[in-house]
C-alpha cells in the first residue's frame, strides 16, 4: 500500500512538472509573439515617419515661390491676320515658334485719307528692329478709346516674324511713319500687337514675356 501511494505521488509530481514546463513554453511563445509585434510596429512607424518626411519635402518643393516677373495686362491687343487685324487677348503675345520674337514699340494710330479709308497701327521698334505696321485699306478695327487723343503715342509690345522682303503701306493716303516718312516699310510681319497705359508697363511686360 505504501508503495502504491509513493508511486502515485511520483506520478503526480511528474504531471505537475509537465504542466509547469508546458506553461513555460506557452509563456515563452507569447513573449516571442509580443516581441515580433513590437518589432513590426516599430518598422511600420519608421516607414510612416519616412513617408511623412518625403511628403513634407514634396510639399515644400511644390510650395516654392514663383520668382518670375508678372507681365502687366495690356489695354488693347490686336491679332494680325491676312486681311484685317482682330481684337484679341494677352495670350496672343506668347512666342510659339523659334523664328518669332518680341519687340518693344512706340505706336501711333493712323487713318487713310482715301475714299474707302482704313485704319493702321504704325510703330517704331526699339533695338534696331525698324518700323512696323498693321492694318489696311478699307480695314476698320480701332476701339473708340484709341482715338482719344488721336495724336497719342502709345507704348506697346509686338510679336513679329521676319519676312523675306519689304512690306509697305500705300502712298498718297496720309499713312506715315513716326518720323514722317512715306510709305512705311517693314521687313517684319506682325502676329500680335499690344498697347499699354504707360512706357513702364510696356517695358515690364516685355521683360516678363521675352524670358
Amino acid at each position: 500500500m505504501r508503495g502504491l501511494v509513493a508511486h502515485s505521488l511520483v506520478l503526480f509530481a511528474l504531471a505537475a512538472c509537465g504542466r509547469t514546463t508546458a506553461q513555460a513554453a506557452v509563456a515563452d511563445a507569447d513573449a516571442a509573439d509580443a516581441a515580433a509585434d513590437a518589432s513590426g510596429q516599430g518598422a511600420a512607424d519608421t516607414s510612416a515617419d519616412t513617408s511623412a518626411e518625403a511628403d513634407t519635402e514634396t510639399l515644400d518643393t511644390d510650395a516654392a515661390p514663383d520668382t518670375r516677373p508678372t507681365a502687366p495686362a495690356p489695354r488693347f491687343v490686336l491679332v494680325g491676320t491676312q486681311d484685317c487685324p482682330l481684337m484679341g487677348g494677352a495670350e496672343a503675345l506668347v512666342l510659339s515658334a523659334p523664328e518669332q520674337e518680341l519687340v518693344l514699340v512706340q505706336t501711333k494710330v493712323s487713318d487713310e485719307c482715301s475714299g474707302a479709308g482704313g485704319e493702321y497701327f504704325i510703330g517704331a521698334a526699339e533695338g534696331g528692329a525698324g518700323d512696323l505696321w498693321l492694318g489696311g485699306h478699307a480695314c476698320y478695327f480701332l476701339d473708340p478709346l484709341l482715338r482719344t487723343p488721336s495724336d497719342r503715342i502709345w507704348w506697346g509690345v509686338a510679336r513679329v516674324v521676319q519676312t523675306a522682303g519689304l512690306r509697305e503701306t500705300p502712298t498718297g493716303w496720309c499713312i506715315t511713319s513716326l518720323s514722317g516718312a512715306e510709305p512705311v516699310r517693314s521687313d517684319s510681319s506682325v502676329l500680335a500687337w499690344a498697347l499699354y497705359e504707360s512706357e513702364a508697363e510696356a517695358r515690364a511686360a516685355f521683360a516678363a514675356l521675352a524670358r
